[in-house]
């Protein structure tokens, strides 16, 4: 995610209009990846257009009609005219530090869930967040479609620290089935 993301940021500094087509069940991904990269507020909502998700065992006729039904917001994405409150997230209501972080990470974590791995956060102390990273059957064959433990570290501080300013610093162990 972040790398097709860095290149349509690059892309639209050249001048040249980018949309990002991704599986819905990403979406928690591109939004920590948009922290991680300090991309503007809305960036997620105006540049990305979702499909559902498989969409790899599509036949050729439901890909077509697909894209006949995303064409528009494609275009209005492509124009910078995509509505960026289509899927704002509600800020969290929990009142404790743990609890607004794991509100904060709630939907990434369901996305590590859907390949395999849970994201456990445990404490929280001096402005450190500890959690751990089980890894349990993987549902990709080398392990990539899990996040290595520290790059998800920095994604998750990213996602945390504008709601939790005191957050120095986010601490995953990896724990579980070793990776292929």
């Amino acid at each position: 995610m972040s790398c097709c993301m860095r290149d349509a940021v690059a892309l639209e500094a050249s001048g040249k209009p980018t949309a990002i087509v991704v599986n819905e069940v990403f979406e928690p991904i591109a939004h920590g990846t948009a922290a991680l990269l300090a991309l503007p507020a809305g960036y997620v909502e105006k540049n990305i257009v979702w499909l559902p998700h498989p969409t790899s065992n599509l036949t050729r006729a439901a890909v077509t009609e697909l894209v006949d039904e995303r064409i528009g917001l494609l275009r209005d994405a492509l124009l910078g005219r995509l509505d960026a409150s289509s899927t704002q997230a509600a800020a969290p209501g929990a009142s404790d530090v743990l609890g607004v972080a794991r509100e904060t990470v709630a939907g990434l974590a369901a996305s590590l869930e859907a390949d395999g791995a849970e994201l456990a956060l445990l404490d929280y102390g001096d402005g450190v967040l500890a959690g751990e990273l089980r890894i349990g059957e993987l549902t990709c064959a080398d392990g990539s479609c899990v996040m290595p433990a520290p790059a998800l570290a920095k994604m998750i501080e990213a996602m945390v620290r504008p709601k939790l300013p005191a957050l120095r610093e986010v601490r995953l162990r990896e724990t579980g089935n070793a990776r292929p």
